[in-house]
């Protein structure tokens, strides 16, 4: 402390300043960050669980949206109670322009008995007609094992 005491005033002033100079931007910087992350974060329906008609398995669908987009990661999972917690990512649906199909019930499933296939709306105008279901690009398969 006797150091800082032996400077000039001058001297004194710059180093204080410089201080809490930077103390600001560290909270500007952690703010801007924490901004950013909520802009372009993630925001999570609650999932959809859709049951094959056997009764064998479930989808779980975890949809969201971002900042003008959107998708789902697609989980399936059996039904017996020590298998509720242990799903299988099998997949990811893109959407556009924010649109959430699963949330609006634009989607369909379809099981067979060695696969699934969800079709789902992607909300793109140009290619695509939501009362029109053969107009769908949003396709996703996946085969049991």
């Amino acid at each position: 402390m006797r150091k800082f005491e032996n400077l000039s005033r001058k001297s004194q002033i710059i180093i204080i300043t410089s201080l809490v100079l930077a103390v600001c931007l560290i909270l500007a910087a952690v703010i801007f960050f924490i901004g950013i992350s909520m802009l372009f974060g993630r925001h999570y329906e609650p999932n959809l669980i859709i049951s094959s008609p056997d009764g064998q398995y479930e989808l779980v669908i975890r949809e969201y949206s971002c900042l003008g987009g959107g998708g789902a990661d697609i989980y399936i999972r059996g039904t017996e109670w020590y298998n509720i917690w242990n799903k299988k990512e099998i997949g990811h649906a893109d959407g556009d322009d924010g649109y959430q199909p699963f949330s609006n019930g634009t989607y369909y499933v379809e099981w067979e008995s060695d696969k699934v296939t969800i079709y789902y709306y992607m909300c793109r105008p140009w290619t695509e007609n939501v009362n029109d279901r053969s107009t769908w690009r949003g396709v996703f398969s996946y085969e049991f094992e």
